[in-house]
Formats: C-alpha cells, sequence, structure tokens
C-alpha cells in the first residue's frame, strides 16, 4: 500500500540521471495534488523509452528546413500505431491566442479523482487546475521554441497516481508557425494510474 508521502518520496525525487535532465516543473495545491514533469534530453529517449526514440527519429527525418518542425500533413498516423502506441497518441490545437482552450485527448483509461472519465476536453476544463496548468505552460514553451520535448510526467491526483514518458511534438500546417502539437506516452510502470491507498 503507497501512502502519499511514499508516493511523493519515490516518484518526486531526483531519479539521479543529472547527466541528462534538464529542467523540473513541479506544481502542488492546497489539497495536496502533485503534478511534476521532468524534461531531459532528447538523447534520453533511447534508453528510457525506446518506442519514443523511434518515434523522435522519425519525426525528425520529416524536417522540410532545420529551424520549422514538420509539416502536420507528413506524419502519417500508422507510425506510432506500428510502434505500439497508438492509444497513447494526442493531438492539441495551439495556434490560437487563448492557448487554454486547446482541444486535449488524453490518453485512453485517464480517470480523474472524483471518479469521471475524460477523453477528450478543453485543457482548461481539466478537472485537476494544476495539471491544467502544468500543460497550458509546457504548451506555451513548445510553440514558442518550436523544439521538441522529452520528460517524464508524474502526478499524484487525489487518490490516482499517473507516471509516464512524454514526447511532445510541435507540428506546423502553414510551415510558418507551431499551431499543432503532438504528445506520445508510454507508461513508467504497467500498474500506471493506480489507486493510491
Amino acid at each position: 500500500m503507497l501512502s502519499l508521502a511514499s508516493v511523493d518520496q519515490l516518484y518526486f525525487s531526483d531519479d539521479g540521471d543529472k547527466s541528462r535532465h534538464l529542467q523540473t516543473i513541479r506544481i502542488q495545491d492546497p489539497d495536496g495534488n502533485i503534478v511534476q514533469l521532468r524534461l531531459y534530453r532528447l538523447d534520453a529517449a533511447r534508453k528510457k523509452a525506446p518506442a519514443l526514440h523511434h518515434a523522435l527519429v522519425y519525426y525528425e527525418s520529416l524536417r522540410r528546413t532545420p529551424s520549422m518542425p514538420p509539416l502536420r500533413e507528413d506524419f502519417d498516423e500508422a507510425v506510432p500505431i506500428e510502434l505500439g502506441l497508438g492509444d497513447q497518441v494526442t493531438i492539441a490545437d495551439v495556434g490560437a491566442a487563448d492557448i487554454e482552450k486547446a482541444w486535449f485527448r488524453m490518453q485512453a483509461n485517464t480517470r480523474f479523482p472524483e471518479g469521471s472519465h475524460h477523453r477528450s476536453a478543453h485543457v482548461m476544463n481539466f478537472p485537476i487546475k494544476i495539471y491544467s496548468d502544468l500543460i497550458v505552460h509546457n504548451f506555451l514553451i513548445l510553440r514558442e521554441t518550436v523544439m521538441p520535448q522529452f520528460g517524464r510526467v508524474t502526478a499524484a491526483l487525489g487518490d490516482r497516481l499517473y507516471d509516464y514518458w512524454r514526447l511532445a511534438l510541435p507540428l506546423t500546417s502553414n510551415g510558418k508557425q507551431v499551431d499543432q502539437i503532438m504528445t506520445i506516452a508510454v507508461n513508467q510502470f504497467p500498474g500506471a494510474y493506480r489507486l493510491l491507498s
């Protein structure tokens, strides 16, 4: 049985990979919910999440210019499926100024603490505000830097633990600006989204 204290110790502490660790963004609310995004160098994906590394190599092969991300129309949606990641792909429209209204399709079987499933929602309507705040902040960075990211998302929300590797891929529909972000996730542990008790 895991308590929130042991979750904090096990999942939110430094995992020892300092050579590839770039940044950690962590938010905690007064109710004890915690969400954290730990960003790593892209080459860390080769060891930590090989399927995501293969998706990243494919993504990079689609670039038409070094300074702009691939066109959305060039990204073959069959590739994540072939890598066994079909249910773990999310695409968000981030072209509008009010990025909080980005429509976001959640991973399969995502259940928030009050027990409801959320398969798709505007980011601002996620039931846990710190989670939506983290996603919006990260989308803004991805839109401005125009660079892919590899990281680990860990969240203790109510009585549930979420822990997954995440590859975020900026895309463009017009070749001029990032207006979509594809994220692909791989659960860190088979029991991710498990209940805490």
